[in-house]
C-alpha cells in the first residue's frame, strides 16, 4: 500500500488510483472506489473535489416515449413546456437526447441532491402530459455510480 497517509493526500485523484492499481493488483476497481469513498479524515477542500460526504450529488435517469403523431414543432413545444414547468422551477438540470424516444440524466443545477419528490414530480408531469413508457430510475450518486 501507500507509504504514509500524508504521501497519499498529495497525490492527485487519478495518480492515487493508478498508484493503488500498480501496487495492489488484486484490488478491483469498485474496491479502489470504496477506498476513496470511505476515507473519514478528509479536509473540506478534498471532500468537495471528490464530491463526497456533504458534497455528494444525487440524480436520476429518465426515459420516455412521445406519440408517433408528433411532428418536430410538437416535440419542441413539449420540451419547452417540460423545462418551463418542471426543470427550471425546481432548480433541476436535464442532459439527454431524443426525437420521439428520449433518455437522459436529471440532477440539480447547483451543487446538491435531487430528492424523491423531484423524481415523483418529473414522472407525474411526463405521464400527465402525454409521454408514454415513462421510466424513472432510483436516485444515485452521479459522480460515483456503479
Amino acid at each position: 500500500m501507500i507509504g504514509s497517509v500524508t504521501e497519499s493526500i498529495f497525490l492527485s485523484n487519478n495518480a492515487l488510483i493508478f498508484y493503488i492499481i500498480e501496487n495492489c493488483p488484486l484490488l478491483t476497481l469498485s474496491e479502489i472506489k470504496m477506498i476513496k469513498l470511505d476515507a473519514k479524515n478528509r479536509k473540506t477542500r478534498l471532500r468537495k473535489k471528490l464530491r463526497v460526504a456533504e458534497f455528494q450529488e444525487l440524480g436520476f435517469d429518465v426515459a420516455w416515449q412521445l406519440p408517433k403523431e408528433m411532428n418536430d414543432n410538437d416535440v419542441d413545444e413539449f420540451l419547452t413546456k417540460f423545462f418551463v414547468e418542471v426543470i427550471e422551477p425546481n432548480g433541476l438540470g436535464f442532459g439527454g437526447e431524443g426525437d420521439l424516444l428520449w433518455h437522459g440524466l436529471i440532477c440539480t443545477q447547483k451543487l446538491g441532491k435531487c430528492t424523491e419528490q423531484d423524481r415523483q414530480t418529473v414522472e407525474s408531469w411526463l405521464k400527465d402530459n402525454g409521454a408514454t413508457a415513462v421510466s424513472v430510475s432510483d436516485l444515485y450518486d452521479v459522480w460515483w455510480a456503479e
